[in-house]
């Protein structure tokens, strides 16, 4: 935590947060930031489809960091390294879309988790976070590496347990994560409510994990009915660990990067028959000649 404030990570994050979420979306639009996922869906639009008026059921942020595809190691650089900026993301994200709860499905699980813990004890997650009034709590989520579950709708079926077996606790539950903290629910429709049941150190749910999904029909779209039928985003680890720093740069900051309808900068991940096989952070737009000569 210290090293992640040393570098700027939760600075002056209240000041994002009273800002409100309409705020937040206009400035992420404004960006140009696309999704970094692969899809490259501008980010700040896709935010704004979540539902503002809330019909009393509430809404879930699901950020996907089970990369599953080999060459493909950006994100597990971001979760082993610099974990605070993917855990402040989700909470600026998370109330960007009236989001209640998020959830990570992360290989680079222990990493995340010691982030999350610090952000509570530090009082940037949870109830009044940031000291912001906005409340937000955050889980993470073991996958199994199903590569199907790239593909949003898959990914929600298995974070509800369907398709496959996850290991379970002792005690029969199915764990979801280690939190070790007093506070933390995860509010869900009373009508679709998981058996939730805190064990020693961990939050555990009732009944069958997961380890792979099968992809839903849309419509209805995710943003609409997704996680236990609520209004759900899913996003990838890069495009939520970067929005913390446009909205403390501004968007004119970020889009400066790259070329117009193709901004900002983005983490490529060079393998192969290279001098130096690396991970590096470049301007979009960049030639692939010039990428591959410059850093590898």
């Amino acid at each position: 935590m210290q090293g992640a404030e040393s570098r700027g990570d939760w600075y002056r994050t209240k000041d994002i947060l009273v800002n409100g979420r309409d705020w937040i979306i206009d400035q992420m639009k404004k960006s140009g930031l696309r999704g970094r996922g692969g899809a490259g869906f501008p980010s700040g639009l896709k935010w704004s489809f979540m539902p503002k008026a809330t019909d009393g059921r509430p809404s879930y942020l699901v950020v996907n960091g089970d990369e599953s595809e080999p060459g493909t190691c950006k994100d597990r650089e971001i979760m082993r390294h610099e974990p605070h900026k993917l855990v402040e993301g989700c909470l600026v994200a998370g109330t960007a879309m009236g989001a209640r709860a998020g959830g990570e499905f992360v290989n680079e699980r222990k990493a995340v988790e010691k982030a999350v813990a610090e952000a509570y004890a530090k009082g940037y997650l949870g109830k009044n976070a940031c000291g912001s009034g906005v409340d937000f709590d955050l889980f993470v989520h073991y996958g199994a590496g199903a590569y199907i579950c790239g593909e949003e709708t898959a990914l929600i079926e298995s974070l509800e347990g369907k398709q496959g077996v996850q290991p379970m606790s002792s005690q029969g539950w199915v764990v979801l994560g280690t939190v070790g903290l007093k506070g933390m629910l995860l509010p869900v429709a009373a009508t679709m409510q998981p058996r939730l049941r805190r064990l020693p150190g961990m939050w555990a749910v009732a009944g069958a994990g997961c380890c792979a999904g099968k992809p839903r029909l849309k419509p209805p779209f995710p943003a609409g009915v997704g996680l236990y039928g609520c209004p759900t985003t899913v996003t990838n680890v890069e495009t939520v660990a970067v929005s913390p720093t446009i909205l403390r740069r501004g968007p004119e900051w970020f889009s400066s990067f790259g070329r117009k309808n193709n901004a900002g900068t983005k983490l490529f991940c060079i393998s192969g028959h290279v001098n130096r096989p690396v991970t590096v952070e470049e301007e979009m737009s960049i030639p692939l000649k010039e990428l591959i000569e410059k850093h590898a």
